[in-house]
């Protein structure tokens, strides 16, 4: 190992290690956005539901209807803190590991963070109120279109990343095989 290869691999480390950290933060930021947007998205996608039933409407009257409203708000909350919490790093899935990152890749994978439990849970209270709601579609309560930007920035991070990782490989490559030419005596 030559200082210039030490140097050079030490380099393309640092550079991958604050590829990652920026992939991490524009992560979180998005993550944070769409859990943040939930209980208006849970609200409106509710408001759609309930005018489907009038008549429920009317037999829970302005009461029942806040009540159910205060609910929704309650588990739309709870929903989006558990999915801050242990969301990791969903647009790392395997649709990003099969076709790359991309947009959509990391829109699939925010949809994803609204699965069944979830959508369950965020439906429950219309069900236990009487109406009858189609499930939430994962779509509409990731809404990803509304935070494009921080999207794109995911998407970026991890291209990012996966450069800087083949410059570390490049590096190391390089470092192992003048450790070996130092050790053969070229």
């Amino acid at each position: 190992m030559t200082e210039e290869t030490r140097q050079a691999l030490d380099v393309a480390q640092r550079e991958y290690d604050s590829a990652q950290e920026a992939e991490q933060a524009a992560g979180r930021n998005l993550v944070d956005a769409v859990t943040r947007a939930l209980p208006s998205r849970v609200e409106a996608l509710a408001r759609e539901a309930v005018e489907t039933n009038p008549d429920q409407v009317r037999a829970l009257g302005p009461v029942g209807m806040k009540d159910l409203r205060a609910a929704l708000a309650a588990v739309a909350e709870e929903v989006a803190e558990e999915v801050r919490q242990t969301a990791g790093t969903p647009w790392r899935g395997s649709y990003a590991q099969s076709y790359g990152a991309s947009n959509y890749a990391v829109t699939t994978a925010m949809e994803g963070l609204f699965g069944y439990p979830e959508k369950s849970r965020l439906q429950a209270p219309l069900l236990d109120a009487g109406f009858r709601a189609r499930p939430f579609p994962s779509d509409r309560l990731a809404q990803t279109e509304d935070h494009s930007d921080k999207l794109t920035a995911v998407a970026d991070a991890v291209r990012a990343v996966g450069l800087a990782a083949r410059k570390v490989d490049a590096a190391r490559k390089a470092d192992d095989a003048q450790d070996v030419a130092d050790a053969w005596g070229d």
